[in-house]
Parts: C-alpha cells; sequence; structure tokens
C-alpha cells in the first residue's frame, strides 16, 4: 500500500518517501497499548477520596458506556437501593435490564432510548449535550459525523483541559478526513515551498481550492506537523499523534480509502 501512495505522491511532487512512512505509521497507531477505557484521566475507582466516591465528571469520557458504568458503581456506592429496576423506572423504560446490556455493549442507544437515559441521568443542561454528543461519536462510524460530534463535544466542554483536548482530537479527526493534508506537509520539504494557498493548490495540480490548502496549512500548523524556523523557512516536524488508535480508527480507514481512490486517479491521468 506504500508504495501506492509514493507512486501517487510522486507523480504529484518530488516527495522523500521517509517521513511519510513514517507518518503512517503513526496513523495505524499500535493496537497492542490501547488503553483498556477510553477516559481522560483516571477511572472511577482511584478518584475516589477518604470522604468517600465522588461522582464521575463526564467530560472526562470518550466513552459512554464506561461513563455509565462508572455512573452506575457511583449511584451503587452511595445510595445502596439504587438498581436497573430503579433507573428504568426514572427513564420511563419498560425494561430494567438495558442499562446493563448497553453498559456491556451488547445494545446501542437508539434516539429514544437516549432521551431516556438522559431523562434518568439528570445531568445540568452542558453536561447532558455533551453525553448525547458523545454516544452519538461512539455509534457512529461515518469519519465526517465523527468530527462534527467531536466538535460538538469541544463546545459544550468547559474551558481548559477538556476542550483543549478535544479541540486537538477534531483538528486529528480534521487531517484523517482529507487526503491532501499528508501531500502539503510534504510539500514543505521543496526547495521553492511557499506557505501561500494559491501556491500550494497549483503545486498539487489545482486538485484542491486555494481556501482548502489555506484551511490545510492552517491545521498542520495547529497540530505541530510543521513550524517555523529561525530563518523564516518551514519545516516538517517529526510529530507524535498521543491520541488512543482506537478512538480513530474508522478515520485511519478512510484516509486510506480516499489516498487509494487519489493514487488511481493520479495513475490514470499521468502521461508515461
Amino acid at each position: 500500500m506504500i508504495h501506492v501512495f509514493h507512486g501517487f505522491l510522486k507523480s504529484t511532487l518530488h516527495f522523500n518517501r521517509e517521513p511519510y512512512i513514517r507518518l503512517i505509521m503513526i496513523l495505524e497507531g499500535d493496537n497492542s497499548s490501547k488503553q483498556p477505557r477510553n477516559k481522560a484521566s483516571a477511572s472511577f475507582n482511584s478518584s475516589q477520596v477518604a470522604s468517600g466516591p465522588s461522582s464521575p465528571i463526564v467530560f472526562e469520557y470518550r466513552n459512554y458506556r464506561d461513563f455509565l458504568a462508572d455512573w452506575l458503581a457511583f449511584k451503587k456506592a452511595t445510595h445502596a437501593s439504587f438498581s436497573g429496576k430503579l433507573f428504568a423506572k426514572r427513564a420511563r423504560l419498560a425494561s430494567h435490564t438495558l442499562l446493563g446490556m448497553v453498559i456491556r455493549g451488547e445494545r446501542n442507544l437508539s434516539h429514544k432510548s437516549l432521551r431516556a437515559f438522559l431523562r434518568a441521568l439528570e445531568l445540568p443542561s452542558g453536561e447532558a449535550h455533551y453525553f448525547e454528543s458523545l454516544v452519538l461519536f461512539n455509534q457512529c462510524q461515518d469519519p465526517a459525523d465523527q468530527t462534527y460530534y467531536l466538535s460538538q463535544m469541544a463546545s459544550y466542554a468547559p474551558a481548559g483541559t477538556h476542550k483543549d483536548s478535544l479541540k486537538l482530537l477534531t483538528d486529528y479527526s480534521e487531517f484523517l478526513s482529507q487526503w491532501y493534508h499528508v501531500l502539503i506537509r510534504e510539500l514543505v520539504a521543496l526547495k521553492d515551498f511557499k506557505p501561500d494557498p494559491v501556491w500550494m493548490s497549483k503545486r498539487l495540480q489545482r486538485r484542491i481550492t486555494p481556501q482548502q490548502a489555506e484551511q490545510a496549512w492552517a491545521r498542520l500548523l495547529r497540530l505541530g506537523m510543521v513550524e517555523e524556523t529561525p530563518s523564516g523557512r518551514f519545516k516538517v516536524t517529526d510529530y507524535k499523534i498521543a491520541i488512543e488508535p482506537n478512538l480513530s480508527q474508522p478515520a485511519v480507514r478512510e484516509f486510506h480509502h480516499r489516498f487509494l481512490k487519489h493514487a488511481a486517479e493520479c495513475v490514470l491521468s499521468q502521461p508515461f
């Protein structure tokens, strides 16, 4: 697959293959190092203090099932009589086993059951909106939809670490959703490189618009994938993505799909 990408890139610019191979290895992630829980901080058990367990903060979670599991554990620890049956009553659900099935991954939440869960969780407005977007983010498969729900999550998160990490994840998702980010990043290695959207568009044979090039360049700068040197030129950085691989696997698959598509188009359009 790398050879196909290399052929596509080489036909559009003088391409240095090694940095791209390293980037692909980073994007693929190391599945063996997956975290067992998609949470931005310590687990529920480690957050307990001498005064008793603390209520889980939904903004710390990237998987709604983990939040529900910790929320249920908190409720049982602070209210001995709390059960799935009581949750179902508060949610106005007929099934008292649905909560456990959702936590175990045996069932997804429909729009109707999502509203019911929000009723029982009794979260404040901002947390409720975040939880709803988190559910939709976890359950959708389309990378564009995932990016949208990530941006929604970031808008609901309070200012600080949680919002910043979500904005980073949104930028990363956008990076994967468009094939030309990698090309623009590699353009930086050219001697005649110009951080000009019109120049980038022309250099990529007008396969993208100047506006797309401008947005992509701004994203590469925000992500730290390129940086300006003291001399005023730009260079590619040794970028490391510090995001759980399992949060972005659909986007990675879509990235490869789109890149292969453009590789095929380039093979057909380039003269021999």
